[in-house]
C-alpha cells in the first residue's frame, strides 16, 4: 500500500491505536467488578494487540512509506475480531458500562473503507 491509501491508513490506525491504548484501563477496571468476564479479557487482550498493530503500521507509514499486503490483512482481520466482540460486549453489559468501552468508536474505525475485509470470492 502506498500513496493516498497510506495517508488514510495511518490516519485510522493512529486514532485506533490512541482509542486501543486508552480504552484498557477502563476494561481492567471493569472486569475487576465484574464475575465470569472471559469476554472482557478477550476485549483486552484484542485491545493490545491492536495497539500494537497500529503503532507498527504507522511507523511503517513514516518510515517505510509503505505497508505489506500481509500486513494490511492482518490489520483487517484483528478489526473483524474486535468488531465482533463489540456485538458480544454490547449483549452482556449495560449501555453505560458498553460506552465507557468505547466499542462505538471501535467499530466506527474498523468500519472505515480502509479497515472493511475483503469479500472472498467464490471459485467455479
Amino acid at each position: 500500500m502506498e500513496g493516498d491509501k497510506l495517508i488514510k491508513c495511518k490516519k485510522v490506525c493512529q486514532e485506533l491505536g490512541l482509542i486501543s491504548h486508552n480504552t484498557q484501563n477502563r476494561v481492567i477496571t471493569l472486569k475487576c467488578e465484574k464475575e465470569n468476564c472471559k469476554y472482557l479479557g478477550d476485549y483486552l487482550q484484542g485491545l493490545r494487540v491492536m495497539e500494537s498493530l497500529c503503532n507498527y503500521m504507522c511507523l511503517c507509514c513514516c518510515e517505510m512509506e509503505k505497508i505489506s499486503p500481509s500486513t494490511v490483512s492482518e490489520f483487517k482481520s484483528r478489526c473483524s475480531m474486535l468488531t465482533k466482540m463489540c456485538g458480544v460486549l454490547e449483549k452482556k453489559l449495560s449501555k453505560e458500562e458498553f460506552e465507557k468501552l468505547r466499542c462505538s468508536e471501535v467499530k466506527s474505525l474498523c468500519g472505515n473503507e480502509f479497515s472493511k475485509k475483503a469479500k472472498k470470492t467464490k471459485k467455479r
